[in-house]
């Protein structure tokens, strides 16, 4: 899942995305609620930032992978690549290396979401809440 605050932060490299902190779990919407609640008073605090939403990002479960946790890292990496640190409420994620990430998710794909929910993410009444990357999108 991604928290995206109603309007842009600032990053490191002087660009601006929505993407307050991207997130896995497995244990279901409780615990994404759990974790907006939780991480809501740091991305309050953020100049101006009103309100933020919670956008989820989904794949078809795989034998012997953990799959949430590679989309997860695949989108931590996407993020820092392009802003040039992790998402602003993340703690863990600014060491990660590439490992089979994106031979699990293509990283076209991979890009595509952070690139809209960077640009779009709260505000956009367009975007999917759910964004499901499917089988044949795999790497």
């Amino acid at each position: 899942y991604v928290i995206c605050a109603d309007r842009k932060l600032r990053y490191e490299n002087g660009k601006y995305s929505h993407i307050a902190y991207i997130g896995t779990t497995k244990k279901g919407l409780a615990r994404v609620a759990g974790s907006a609640a939780y991480r809501a008073e740091d991305i309050l605090w953020s100049r101006g930032v009103q309100s933020f939403d919670v956008r989820l990002v989904t794949c078809p479960g795989r034998n012997g992978i953990r799959s949430w946790c590679r989309l997860e890292r695949a989108m931590i990496i996407a993020f820092r690549e392009m802003f040039g640190e992790i998402p602003l409420c993340n703690v863990q994620g600014s060491g990660f290396e590439e490992h089979r990430e994106f031979i699990t998710f293509r990283r076209s794909r991979i890009d595509q979401i952070i690139r809209d929910l960077s640009d779009h993410g709260a505000k956009s009444e367009r975007t999917a809440i759910t964004d499901t990357i499917d089988q044949d999108e795999e790497g």
